[in-house]
């Protein structure tokens, strides 16, 4: 089961006030933003680890490649 937490932040009254007038749901919003960044920082990391990765996976080369995946379909 999924254990939920309370987090808070401070907001200045203002947009605390606007938020209330638009009937905005405060901790949907937030959730989302926190799910949409999480996502967002997975993706960097892995460009990230797509680059460092990219010169090794062309010195294997595309027959590398299928000759690895046949041997290993072969083996089963």
């Amino acid at each position: 089961m999924n254990e939920k937490v309370t987090v808070s932040a401070k907001i200045s009254r203002e947009l605390l006030k606007e938020a209330k007038e638009r009937k905005v749901d405060i901790s949907a919003t937030i959730r989302k933003s926190l799910e949409e960044t999480i996502n967002q920082k997975k993706l960097d990391e892995l460009m990230l680890l797509m680059q460092e990765i990219q010169p090794w996976l062309k010195k294997v080369g595309k027959d590398g490649w299928v000759s690895s995946i046949r041997e290993n379909r072969d083996s089963r």
